[in-house]
Order: C-alpha cells, then structure tokens, then sequence
C-alpha cells in the first residue's frame, strides 16, 4: 500500500487478512468484520502483522495456499486523539472468472442482431 498523506508513515499500521467468513464476498464491510467475535477473527486469520511504522509503503508478501475469498483489514491508530482507522477490502485468491465478459458478448450480439434486422426491412422495401 501506497501512503497518499507522507505523514501517515509515522502512524503504527497492522494489517490482517482473514478468510471471509462473513458470506458477504466482495460486498463486506467493516461492520461484517466487526460482527465476528475475536475467536472468529482469529481462527479466520491467515496473515498478521502487529502494528509498526513503514515510511513510504507499507509492504507484506504471503504466499496463498488456499483459493477462496478473503478479507484485508488494515487499522490505524491516530498518535494524537488515539482514534482508530479501519479499512477493509475484499479480494479472491485463485479465481479465474468471467469477469464482464459475458456482457460484452451479449452486447456484441444484440447489436449485431439489430444491424441485421434493420438491414432485412432495408431490402424489403427496395
């Protein structure tokens, strides 16, 4: 992760990934995760690093042994007002989906199929 603000380097950041366990896929929020008790949380919990201070980028490398869906939480806690920041965001390990393929697919043929209809009442009144 990229600090937009070069102050938040200064800032102890931890960072989790969870397995998702909420259901709640790519549509989870932080309240999905605050729901779950810290047992939950915890037997969930792949990846963890304690909070620390990483000027610039905050860097972690996991190797995934698993595909699925998971959860990255990232807390920060401000030095001053000691008020908490967390962000989370879903991700998918292994998936090779469509994507928006499909769509376009579908899209590419209904416009096809109009040029085509249009085309036939063209002749039929020539």
């Amino acid at each position: 992760m990229e600090y937009t603000y070069g102050d938040l380097g200064e800032v102890p950041v931890d960072f989790r990934v969870i397995r998702d366990i909420t259901g709640m896929g790519r549509f989870a929020q932080i309240q999905d995760v605050e729901a779950l008790s810290q047992a939950e949380i915890d037997d969930a919990t792949v990846v963890y690093r304690a909070p620390s201070r990483q000027p610039d980028i905050y860097t972690i490398n996991h190797d995934f042994q698993e595909s699925g869906n998971y959860l990255g939480v990232v807390t920060a806690r401000h030095p001053e007002t000691n008020e908490l920041y967390t962000a989370v965001f879903p991700f998918e390990v292994g998936y090779i989906g469509f994507g928006y393929v499909p769509l376009f697919i579908l899209l590419a043929l209904a416009i096809q199929f109009a040029y085509w209809w249009m085309n036939r009442e063209k002749k039929a009144k020539s």
